[in-house]
């Protein structure tokens, strides 16, 4: 609802969960607080994961994984939820 064209909202879905998390896990790797950022965004969960023909070692494998992907997503939903919100008020129907 907060863009007039579908196309330049699925443009702006894709910068936030795909390009601007990577974008800060390159910038993370000579900026130490970016890093710790970018740590916590859940495309870069898949960053750090173990895959070979023998092996899998997912980040939500362990108790300390699982509750880091639990709560990056309960943040998501309340700062995107709080953006709606605002967003929805400022627009009027």
């Amino acid at each position: 609802m907060f863009f007039d064209k579908t196309f330049t909202g699925i443009v702006c879905w894709y910068l936030i969960m795909f390009l601007i998390p990577q974008i800060l896990y390159y910038i993370g790797f000579k900026v130490e607080p970016i890093g710790t950022i970018a740590r916590w965004m859940p495309r870069n969960f898949f960053n750090g994961m173990d895959v070979n023909l023998s092996i899998c070692n997912p980040v939500w494998s362990t108790t300390s994984g699982m509750l880091l992907c639990v709560l990056s997503g309960a943040m998501g939903a309340i700062i995107f939820g709080i953006v709606g919100i605002l967003t929805l008020r400022k627009k009027e129907f």
